[in-house]
């Protein structure tokens, strides 16, 4: 096989820099003079992409010796696992990881030689005789890929120089996606067989040029292509995913956009999709031809996503042991949820609903483990461990993993993977979920996305995704489908760094309760960790730990994050945004966050009081009451009673003057509910306020600022949100809210939060509670029409004012009481629906 072909081509391109074919050659044989190998011998690589990893890989096989990629994140244990097992005559390592290699080599007790790549001294010119890069025979081992480990320990996955051909002859002879004028992008860590493969080894092979991008951030990866015109780009699931949200997301943001995206998806047509997003296309390089995946699954969705944009992503299916292929998607010739057709060089059959593969594409074998190669080969036939089927036209479609299928004590068996789909899908409030066997049933793990959730001012969150999301799912799953258990975490979920889920991890952090063992942390030796525990110990009343999750473990909600942010603001002399805390989320971790910003010095005067706050001077203008809004408050109201048996009673107990109302929640036509009993003096003095995620159009807004609604963005800054609500009621205004911050799941009451208490006992305006029912019954959380002529109910309590030893709680506690004894007393009685 050749490898490397004579040129003055460029082969690689980092940065402003460009190394030709000659230079490539030449230097290899630099690097093969250092390492005394023997045809067979293994040389391992450890470093992040870079030049020198490629040096480094070509002058291995120079030596006609077997390069062994090591992650380079991978852990002390790990890479000693690895020496031991491969015993490497040379190791090359980029400089930052050199301590790590040391201490790997010192624990696997191997003799190597340790090559660095900054002591490397390159010359100025290069001999004749180093231009010649000598062939391979097919037979011989080209590599030792050790696998990822998502089942257990890595295996070393040997891979002849037939089976990295026989992958390149089936995408550049025999399907022309591969050519020599591409210039194809090394991003994903090359340790990996699918970018070692696809962004290495088959361009270079073929004369193409190799373009590296620094490093995974967007921004490095956006200049690359721009710069270089790129026309081939490999990537991974998870990376395509975050291209596509973050792409959609600057789409919605326009109109225009959203309508030119609308048609262009409804043409289906790249030509068409390139020239209408032309600019999306240039921001990649606009040289873009083909995007191949592979690595794990991909939703179809994300697929036509990119095809409405002008990208064709072509979905690879495969794994180590192939090399990796065994099907691919050729151009225009996508079929919805497959992984491709079958490659040439292999046949293809189904066993017992198992995928099987024969062709020269299958390893040699895995490393000094002849007994689980035969387990896994048989008769010539790899057996892939993957589920699945091919259609008539050569299509691979892939179901799930026979070693992950959860068969539970009745015999059921289940593909965790489609539970999973299925329920990440029906919400953006869950940013990653794993399932696994637990007893007779299903338990998840799940790893909420905290900044939607905050976004949404979702402020239970394991109540709220157990109850709408969960449960949701439940109703329509079969019953032995059903998720009975939830584990909230924390941290991202194990995974490879292709992002494939090691479910053999699962189990332990579901013992473990979550992924933090709080046990193993020891409390940081730091003033500004001792000030924030001393606050929160005093705040919550219960002990705290230093991994303890603001949200999750001590459920500090947007109320308290406030007091948190101001209190940390006054002692510590720094601006603490609602940001720091999603991205530093525990003490420890925001203790360390504000000693790294040099704001650990204790300020002279700290402390933390609401009423100086809510009489801070800001200027507030408030919403216009326009004509219109007494009109359609008459017309609401009278379209209510013909809808609903509507009563209500206590009005004589408002108040004149500012007063701050506290209803229940039940449904989400309570504000009209309320509003169809007040008298008109008093609904124009009455503001509503309402979230600013509810009222993002901008219609909504512009009726909202004219009909008595303050639209507050509780989430980026409650404060000022508060701040506003006291400005009414110091201009002698009402206010409407609702303490639950949500509707009620079963018709039961929440928990108050203590904002409208705040703002009684600090301005000294009375509270009056009222108390709804039978809405819940009308209009339940999961009907947007309503159960018609069902009776509500709002009754207008005798109102709170504060006395002297009255706190928030107290408050609190009063309004809950009347309004629980007056739902207890006047239910309405369950009438026929109709």
């Amino acid at each position: 096989m050749k490898l490397l072909q004579n040129s003055n081509k460029p082969a690689l391109i980092f940065k402003n820099d460009q190394v030709s074919f000659d230079q490539l050659i030449g230097v290899t044989a630099v690097y093969a003079r250092l390492v005394a190998a023997a045809s067979g011998d293994r040389v391992a690589i450890f470093s992040e992409n870079r030049p020198e990893w490629v040096y480094a890989f070509y002058a291995a096989w120079r030596k006609h010796a077997i390069p062994v990629p090591i992650d380079a994140m991978a852990s002390v244990d790990e890479i000693a696992y690895i020496l031991k097992d491969s015993t490497p005559v040379a190791v090359f390592v980029s400089p930052k990881n050199v301590e790590t290699m040391e201490k790997a080599i010192a624990m696997a007790e191997c003799q190597t030689k340790l090559i660095v790549f900054t002591d490397i001294a390159i010359p100025a010119t290069i001999p004749d005789e180093d231009k010649v890069f000598p062939e391979a025979a097919d037979d011989d081992t080209a590599v030792i890929i050790y696998t990822s480990g998502t089942t257990g320990s890595p295996k070393g996955v040997m891979l002849s120089y037939e089976n990295l051909r026989a992958n390149l002859i089936a995408v550049s002879e025999q399907v022309p996606i591969y050519k020599a004028t591409d210039r194809v992008m090394i991003l994903l860590p090359l340790h990996h067989v699918l970018p070692l493969q696809g962004t290495l080894i088959m361009p270079l092979s073929i004369n193409a040029t190799c373009v590296m991008s620094p490093s995974m951030v967007a921004a490095d990866i956006l200049q690359t292509l721009a710069d270089h015109h790129v026309t081939l780009f490999v990537g991974v699931p998870r990376l395509y995913i975050l291209l596509r949200d973050s792409m959609k997301s600057r789409i919605r943001q326009s109109k225009v956009a959203s309508a030119l995206f609308a048609l262009a998806a409804a043409v289906n047509s790249l030509a068409f999709s390139r020239v209408i997003f032309k600019s999306v296309q240039k921001k990649f390089g606009g040289a873009m031809r083909h995007m191949p995946c592979g690595g794990a699954s991909l939703d179809p969705q994300v697929v036509k996503d990119f095809r409405t944009l002008g990208f064709e992503i072509l979905m690879g299916y495969g794994m180590t042991e192939t090399a990796p292929m065994i099907s691919f998607t050729k151009p225009n010739a996508p079929r919805a949820g497959s992984s491709g057709q079958v490659i040439p060089c292999n046949e293809v059959r189904v066993v017992d609903g198992e995928i099987t593969v024969r062709g020269k594409n299958v390893m040699k074998g895995y490393y000094k483990r002849p007994e689980e190669t035969a387990a896994i080969i048989k008769d010539g036939w790899l057996h892939t461990g993957d589920l699945g089927y091919v259609d008539d036209d050569g299509f691979i479609f892939i179901t799930g993993r026979k070693k992950e299928i959860i068969v539970l004590p009745n015999g059921k068996n289940i593909n965790p993977d489609e539970v999973e789909q299925k329920i990440i899908k029906m919400s953006d409030w869950i940013a990653e979920i794993a399932v696994l066997g637990s007893g007779d049933s299903l338990q998840a793990l799940i790893l909420p996305h905290f900044q939607n959730l905050q976004a949404q001012g979702v402020l239970n969150i394991e109540e709220s995704i157990r109850q709408q999301v969960i449960a949701h799912y439940n109703q329509q799953a079969s019953s032995y489908k059903r998720v009975f258990k939830c584990t909230f975490v924390t941290d991202a979920l194990p995974r490879t760094r292709l992002g494939k889920l090691k479910r053999h991890e699962l189990e332990t952090i579901a013992k473990a309760g979550n992924a933090r063992q709080k046990e193993a942390v020891a409390e940081p030796d730091s003033e500004a960790y001792r000030v924030i525990k001393e606050y929160l110990v005093g705040q919550l009343g219960q002990d705290i730990h230093p991994n303890d999750h603001f949200e999750m473990d001590l459920s500090l909600d947007s109320l308290g994050k406030v007091s948190f942010q101001v209190f940390l603001s006054g002692t510590f002399s720094v601006e603490i945004p609602e940001q720091m805390l999603l991205e530093h989320p525990t003490p420890a971790k925001l203790a360390a966050k504000i000693h790294d910003l040099g704001h650990d010095t204790i300020a002279a005067s700290s402390g933390f009081k609401w009423g100086k706050i809510l009489r801070e001077k800001i200027a507030v203008k408030l919403p216009r009451s326009w004509f219109t809004h007494q009109w359609l408050n008459l017309f609401s109201k009278s379209i209510l009673h013909s809808v609903f048996k509507l009563r209500g009673e206590g009005v004589e107990n408002i108040p004149d003057g500012p007063c701050v109302f506290a209803p229940n929640h039940q449904s989400y036509l309570d504000a009209f509910f309320i509003s169809a009993f007040m008298k008109k003096g008093v609904l124009k003095q009455t503001f509503f306020y309402a979230k600013a995620e509810h009222l993002r159009r901008g219609w909504q807004r512009f009726m909202a600022n004219r009909h008595n609604v303050i639209i507050m963005d509780v989430n980026s800054d409650l404060k000022l949100s508060l701040q506003k609500l006291a400005s009414a009621l110091a201009q002698g205004k009402k206010v409407i809210i609702f303490p639950e911050g949500t509707r009620t799941v079963d018709g039961q009451l929440g928990t108050f939060k203590q904002t409208f208490a705040i703002l009684g006992r600090e301005l000294n305006v009375p509270i009056v509670p009222i108390a709804i029912a039978g809405a819940y019954q009308a209009l339940p959380r999961n009907r947007f029409f309503p159960k018609l002529f069902k009776p509500v109910a709002v009754s207008f309590l005798p109102p709170i004012v504060p006395q002297a030893g009255d706190d928030y709680g107290s408050l609190v506690d009063k309004a809950v009481s009347q309004i629980r004894a007056k739902l207890a007393s006047k239910q309405p009685p369950e009438q026929p629906s109709v």
